[in-house]
């Protein structure tokens, strides 16, 4: 392990023909290191050493171009050379901002033995899809070599601990070199450090690329496929550091552990797809036995082993290679079926695979692959399927008793008989679903402190019962098929009070605030309504709101910057924006008291107040009938002001109606997360 007083980095820049840029990219350089090579690989659009004059740096040429490998390798026997302990590597084209430096310098220092890879931001302008899709390949091959997930293994922006480097083989020239020291690094024991950087691509026409796709991409193909070959080989690597200690043996003697490994582990679409296409190839091929084959090529590339031992008990002998064998005769003979008369037993059937065996050869070259291939794409695509709709459930936590239920119950059953079925699922729920138990208890802990035990848990199904009437009001409201009243007298005296002043809409996870929407949208009148929402609860919303989207926009957070800009101007323009305020999804958030306690909550929607000047209405929609709801709207003024204060006074006035909320409606509160947790962020 390095001390601190060891680290002493240098910044490479290898260019080829990008003399437009190199002198800017250099100074910015300069600024954040005191050492920095370039290393120019034959350029022939400029004399880079009189471009360079008078620049504190140092240069090494190539006389003629040699590949961007052969450059890093040059940078790095002269940071060996010159006693060097890290190398940073960024490009000459602009793409990279040396503006970031000291984020490696940073990770260096915290780990001086771990390469520290770049993350480019793919959202800016002009990102080319070779390079998304490149991203997206490299990543999945790298993780299937190495067992090391990598968000960006193909971003030059990143920097290399020397002393390791110095005891690798590295044969690679072009732009293979950077995938060639990643993986042997990791198969080394590196460990990684991924930072995010800055990215700039320039329009395509202004855009300078020595990648050639055709060549550039036969020669990472290649590269791959050898490292595959060489991952599949019974030979251990070198390693420099200590491996973590595994919990494969300790877990063969808790069957519960290893079952949990064994479905849990290895299980994105990509990886139980190629599972399955492996398992699938093998059950075809003659090399006995199948089984032992499956599991070591499995667990030797990282893939889930209950996949691809599964699939290939579709096809155990005699069918997969029986069909292989036939497939062989009809080659060779002429025939689909070949003739036996041997027993049927299992004494039987290797007697056949033994007669037929230059036939099962033959066979299982022509039917294996696209076998293989098939069935690989087929769970792929069912894994694909079912993981969306999974992630869909758990991040749309509100929704997680299922639509599919309630619209069936509400129409077998009608209104009331959907209530009554409701109660059966919703005790399924609070027995056996702990992490919804836990999500609501964060809650009723608060608002009920001296439960415990029993009436604690007769808190939480309540809970869940009252959440589902909500719910089964939703859908009846929208398939026309209940009518519900709202009393809404208060929200059109204050809408009038607000008419043509755009303002933010705070929604919150109580009541029945999605059943509200529909009439908050028609007595808007002019006014155009956006809702910021995540994906995933914004595509439920949709779903239920009359019409393609109930005359509402949908913004989306992972927008980034762009959606708050957006929503800016839309209030300016006298808009309606609504926005959750008790979930920051990932967003900033500050404290405020709600219920005696320190919360967490987002204060997106009064900063994007304050920036358009305008109030903060905050909604609630209690149901205080079985076919009744009453919609309530609390004004909350004064970061017009500009007040660097504002915020978090707003935010505390916020946080007293919701504490009034559940004061008056104790089982509507549907928050469903722990905001009281520390610096909450989910």
């Amino acid at each position: 392990m390095s001390s601190l007083t060891d680290i002493r980095p240098l910044c490479v820049i290898p260019v080829y023909n990008q003399s437009q840029t190199l002198l800017s990219v250099v100074r910015g350089c300069c600024a954040q290191m005191e050492s920095v090579l370039v290393v120019d690989d034959g350029s022939t659009d400029a004399n880079i050493s009189d471009l360079l004059a008078g620049e504190q740096i140092t240069l090494l040429s190539h006389p003629g171009n040699k590949g961007k490998g052969v450059a890093l390798r040059t940078a790095f026997a002269y940071a060996q050379k010159q006693g060097f302990s890290h190398v940073i590597t960024l490009d000459a084209d602009g793409q990279h901002d040396p503006e970031d430096l000291p984020l490696f310098l940073q990770a260096i220092q915290q780990n001086p033995d771990a390469f520290v890879i770049g993350i480019r931001d793919f959202s800016v302008p002009n990102v080319p899809r070779s390079s998304q899709f490149g991203r997206s390949f490299s990543n999945f091959w790298v993780a299937l070599e190495t067992g090391v997930t990598c968000a960006d293994t193909q971003c030059g922006y990143r920097a290399y601990p020397l002393k390791y480097l110095s005891q690798l083989t590295l044969i690679r020239k072009r732009y293979d070199f950077e995938i060639e020291v990643l993986v042997r690094g990791f198969w080394g024991g590196l460990p990684l450090v991924e930072v995010p950087v800055r990215t700039f691509y320039p329009p395509q026409e202004e855009r300078i690329s020595h990648f050639h796709k055709g060549i550039d991409n036969l020669r990472l193909t290649h590269t791959h496929v050898l490292f595959v070959l060489r991952r599949l080989l019974p030979i251990p690597f070198k390693r420099w550091l200590p491996r973590q200690k595994s919990t494969v043996w300790r877990d063969l003697l808790h069957p519960g552990a290893f079952i949990k490994r064994l479905l849990y582990e290895h299980v994105t679409p990509v990886e139980l797809g190629i599972s399955a296409g492996i398992g699938t190839f093998v059950a075809f091929i003659p090399i006995l036995p199948h089984t032992i084959i499956i599991l070591y090529v499995t667990t030797r590339l990282n893939l889930n082993r209950l996949m691809g031992i599964t699939i290939q008990n579709l096809f155990m002998p005699p069918f997969g290679p029986g069909f292989a064998i036939c497939v062989g005769h009809l080659i060779l003979h002429g025939t689909f079926i070949p003739s036996y008369d041997g027993p049927a037993d299992f004494a039987g059937i290797m007697e056949f695979l033994k007669q037929f065996f230059k036939e099962w050869v033959v066979g299982s070259m022509v039917v294996a692959p696209p076998f293989g291939v098939l069935f690989g794409w087929l769970v792929y695509r069912i894994a694909e399927r079912l993981q969306t709709k999974t992630e869909v459930k758990v991040k749309a936590r509100g929704n997680a008793l299922g639509f599919w239920f309630f619209r069936t119950a509400l129409k077998l059953t009608g209104l009331r008989g959907a209530y009554g079925l409701l109660y059966i699922v919703c005790a399924h729920y609070a027995l056996f679903d702990r992490h919804a138990r836990k999500m609501a208890s964060a809650y009723l802990a608060r608002r009920f402190p001296g439960d415990h035990g029993f009436k604690r848990f007769w808190r939480i199904y309540l809970l869940f019962v009252s959440q589902g009437k909500c719910l089964i009001d939703r859908y009846a409201l929208n398939a026309g098929a209940t009518q519900f009243d709202f009393d809404c007298e208060q929200v059109r005296a204050r809408l009038k009070e607000l008419q043509g002043r755009g303002f933010v809409l705070l929604l919150s996870h109580v009541g029945g605030w999605q059943s509200a929407l529909p009439f908050l949208r028609n007595m808007s009148g002019n006014q155009s309504v956006s809702l910021l929402m995540n994906e995933a609860e914004s595509t439920e919303v949709r779903k239920h709101l009359r019409g393609d989207d109930g005359g509402f926009t949908v913004i989306l957070p992972t927008d980034g910057p762009g959606c708050v800009l957006e929503m800016v101007l839309r209030l300016q323009r006298g808009e309606i924006v609504s926005i959750m305020g008790d979930r920051a999804y990932g967003g900033q958030t500050a404290q405020a008291q709600f219920l005696n306690a320190e919360a967490s909550f987002p204060v997106s929607a009064f900063a994007v107040a304050r920036a358009a000047k305008c109030p903060v209405v905050v909604l609630f929609v209690p149901k205080t009938g079985v076919k009744s709801y009453t919609i309530e709207m609390h004004l909350i003024d004064g970061l017009e002001s500009g007040d660097r204060h504002a915020i978090r006074i707003a935010l505390q006035q916020y946080a007293d109606l919701l504490t009034s909320f559940t004061e008056r409606y104790p089982l509507q509160c549907f928050l469903f997360h722990d905001v009281w947790t520390k610096d909450d962020r989910a």
